[in-house]
Order: C-alpha cells, then sequence, then structure tokens
C-alpha cells in the first residue's frame, strides 16, 4: 500500500496512524511499569525499628514495636545531665528501609523523625520544635519489644 501525499490537516496514511498508535501504547507501557516500581517500594517493608535504640550518649531512646508496616512506642529525651526528662509515645510507619514516626502524647514537644534503618543503625533527622532540626545517629541497644506494662 502506497502512502498518498495529502497536504489537507489530519489526515494520515493507515502506515503512520499505526505507527503513531504503537507509539503512544509503548509509552503508556514504560510509564506503567515505572509505577509499579514506585508503589512497590512505597509498601515493601524491609526494615525492621523492634526494640530500643538510643544515641551513644543516651539522650534520645526511642522504644518500639513494629507490627508490619506501622511502629508505635516511646520516645525519652534527657536533656543536659539527665535533666529534663521528657517522655511521649510515638507513631510511625516503615516504607523499604525509611522509618517516619510523630510524637503522639507526652509533654509536647512536636517531634517528628524520618530515619533510614540499616540491621541495628538509624540515622536521619529529628525535628522538635523546641530543638530544631537535628542530625541523630541510633543504635539497636535491645531488639526485643517494649512490654506492654
Amino acid at each position: 500500500m502506497r502512502a498518498r501525499a495529502d497536504h489537507r490537516c489530519g489526515v494520515v496514511s493507515p502506515r503512520a496512524a499505526l505507527t503513531q498508535c504503537l507509539l503512544v501504547a509503548a509509552a503508556l507501557s514504560l510509564a506503567s511499569g515505572c509505577a509499579k516500581r514506585d508503589w512497590i517500594d512505597r509498601t515493601l517493608v524491609t526494615g525492621d525499628v523492634t526494640g530500643t535504640w538510643q544515641t551513644d550518649d543516651a539522650r534520645l531512646q526511642l522504644n518500639l514495636k513494629q507490627q508490619g508496616a506501622r511502629a508505635m512506642g516511646l520516645m525519652l529525651r534527657l536533656g543536659a545531665f539527665g535533666l529534663n526528662r521528657v517522655s511521649g509515645g510515638i507513631e510511625g510507619t516503615v516504607a523499604g528501609d525509611v522509618f517516619r514516626w510523630k510524637q503522639t502524647s507526652g509533654v509536647s514537644m512536636n517531634c517528628e523523625g524520618e530515619m533510614t534503618v540499616s540491621e541495628d543503625a538509624m540515622r536521619g533527622v529529628v525535628y522538635c520544635n523546641q530543638l530544631g532540626r537535628q542530625l541523630i545517629d541510633l543504635k539497636r541497644v535491645n531488639s526485643s519489644p517494649p512490654s506492654s506494662s
């Protein structure tokens, strides 16, 4: 079949129309493949945050229990020289190796964090309205879930 030269707008040969349809189908196929990978990355839980985590100086401690992608527990923050002890409940989610959490109860410091989990270490940014944004390194000191007392 020979394509005709036609100078009217919107008229294309059958071969050109087929080529356009195939290009659109290929683009949609590639785009949907990318979306699936992102969806999987967001829902796959590879990190385990259950246990007690603390900074080297023990001024921040998280006691966590993880069930699926959800984690909850208690945050304990000590001021200088062990004074000004602040504690409160926290809740968060684990997506891939990232743990995102927010303070939900206790003395309101409006703390929240986003930490990357790697076996028995967590590193990330914690923000509290009274202390600002801080880069924090936590180490797991106990892998048992906190008691539910």
